[in-house]
């Protein structure tokens, strides 16, 4: 019994030994466990850590460096390796490789261009200017010879200087004869005032034309520009120049649908947005975010802009617009213009450059978005090379299909390549997803000469109302931010085809209220493209002729 007993309390020993053991080992498990826990927790913070530092150098560049994205050359070859066609690429993990460089451009592939040199020392002032001569004479007593003989005039030195009397202001006196029939007093009778911009309003559309100029191509506010008019003894209050805008936009306003026309029935377009905030809207607060839409298009030697308010980014707006286009649009990737089937999107490669641009100013490192650049920069390369030669759209369409297609086509597989070590949410991880999610519209370019490797002319277009806007900074009411998107219309379209923005707007104020709003050639004739022969004429009419110069 005492043996069986034994046994029994050794067995019930082992039992608790077991339980002890497992219970220790149920304890480490979940030590182990809330380590790993732990680590995984200190892993996601330092990767967050990360990518807010990231976040944090982008925003200081964004705010503090230059916004030009051209790269010096040393900052995508800092490391004696990527000279010899090796860089050392960081990947968000903590394990790195190394990368072939791109191939360069065979030397023999385009014709090479002959940098003339421009010469040097001041520019001539221009003719039409008025010359008033100022003639400095000898005293009598200098013109005597030691010889004792009066010395003769045998030419002259002339020296030009620009001088400026700040806003030389005139007032036009319209006088008008009345005339009646001393027989019958009866019937008085007297000339009619020339059709005016602004029925019963001080302004000629020359002055006009100043204000409009001064505002959207100047970026003069109108509260500056009323004191500007102060300091000539000129008393015109801001509302008043602002009725003025409102007024002039108004009566140009019927020749933004013919402009539109010319857009659409060219088969190259191109679109935008910004944003631009208006204070008095109907069911609005003065915070809301409204937006101001540029497209553009027409042959090259006709381009036109056209500006459009709307309270909204909706999809509607540039489907509304380009429901009856048909052809290629270069557009970004916003998804509002998905809905255009009939259309070919040109998605635009400064978009998808800017955001390796940005990695490069924020890091020393050589690393994947160094060398997707310097790709990148292969393509532009080639298209700065085509524009300097003076090249054809065909001639252009050919060096796209043999030169810069297999570039992008080793470019997709670099890409790919470096997306499968790359997180997804870290800033690289998003340049490249945005690149490759994009691929295809990025392609778009190739299909045709006439298309363009990014929508920076659009961008270019929107910069003098962005420029404008920080001065600005908001529209007062709807009328007139809707008066703002005519005259940026027009400013924008002349400035595209080298015409004077100021000589236009005069004359189309003289003219609009002459013609009938209801015609389409009239309408058209007025477009700033079709009638450069009367803007020349005009100018010449008004410009006052040089004085002849002669010896003295």
């Amino acid at each position: 019994m005492k043996t069986a007993q034994n046994i029994e309390d050794l067995r019930l020993e082992l039992q608790l030994e077991k339980n002890k053991s497992a219970e220790k080992d149920e304890a480490i498990a979940e030590k182990d466990k809330a380590i790993s826990e732990k680590n995984q927790k200190i892993a996601s913070q330092a990767h967050m850590i990360a990518m807010l530092i990231e976040q944090i150098k982008l925003a200081r560049t964004r705010h503090f460096a230059s916004r030009s994205e051209k790269i010096h050359p040393n900052q995508l070859s800092l490391f004696p390796e990527a000279e010899m066609g090796v860089a050392e690429c960081p990947i968000d993990s903590d394990t790195t490789e190394t990368v072939e460089t791109a191939e360069p451009v065979a030397e023999h592939t385009t014709s090479a261009t002959t940098n003339t040199r421009k010469k040097s020392g001041r520019r001539p002032l221009p003719d039409y200017l008025p010359r008033v001569e100022v003639v400095h004479e000898l005293d009598e007593s200098a013109k005597q010879c030691a010889c004792g003989a009066t010395c003769a005039c045998i030419g002259s030195d002339i020296t030009e200087q620009l001088d400026i009397i700040p806003m030389t202001v005139q007032v036009i006196r319209h006088v008008r004869y009345k005339y009646a029939c001393r027989q019958c007093e009866e019937g008085v009778k007297i000339a009619p005032l020339p059709a005016q911009p602004i029925p019963q309003s001080i302004a000629t559309a020359g002055t006009l034309a100043h204000v409009l100029i001064s505002k959207y191509d100047d970026h003069l506010p109108l509260y500056r520009q009323a004191e500007i008019f102060e300091r000539s003894d000129v008393h015109i209050s801001r509302s008043t120049l602002c009725h003025w805008v409102i007024k002039s936009g108004q009566l140009l306003q019927p020749l933004m649908p013919v402009l539109q026309q010319n857009i659409l029935q060219y088969d190259v377009g191109y679109a935008d947005e910004t944003r631009v905030q208006v204070l008095k809207e109907p069911n609005r607060t003065a915070e809301s975010q409204s937006y101001m839409w540029v497209f553009g298009g027409g042959p090259p030697d006709k381009r036109a802009w056209i500006y459009q308010y709307h309270a909204s980014r909706a999809g509607s707006i540039p489907h509304t617009f380009w429901k009856d286009f048909t052809g290629y649009l270069h557009t970004d990737a916003y998804a509002g213009y998905n809905g255009l089937t009939q259309i070919t999107r040109v998605y635009c490669w400064a978009h998808a450059r800017r955001r390796f641009a940005e990695i490069v100013k924020t890091t020393k490192k050589i690393g994947v978005a160094h060398e997707t650049l310097k790709r990148i920069q292969q393509l532009y390369r080639l298209e700065e090379q085509a524009r300097q030669a003076n090249h054809t759209p065909e001639q252009i369409l050919e060096m796209r299909q043999t030169q810069s297609k297999p570039l992008l086509e080793k470019l997709q597989v670099y890409l790919i390549e470096k997306a499968h070590n790359t997180l997804p949410q870290s800033t690289l991880g998003k340049a490249i997803g945005y690149t490759l999610n994009h691929w295809d519209g990025l392609l778009n370019y190739l299909q045709d000469g006439r298309l363009e490797i990014d929508n920076n002319r659009t961008e270019r277009c929107i910069k003098p109302f962005a420029v404008g806007r920080k001065n600005w900074l908001f529209s007062h009411s709807v009328s007139g931010v809707e008066a703002s998107s005519v005259i940026y219309s027009l400013i924008e379209t002349c400035k595209a085809n080298d015409i004077d923005p100021y000589e236009y707007l005069r004359y189309a104020l003289e003219t609009m209220p002459t013609i009938d709003k209801e015609d389409a050639s009239a309408l058209q004739a007025l477009l700033p493209f079709e009638c450069i022969p009367q803007l020349a004429r005009a100018k010449a009419q008004r410009v006052v002729q040089p004085i002849p110069t002669s010896a003295t």
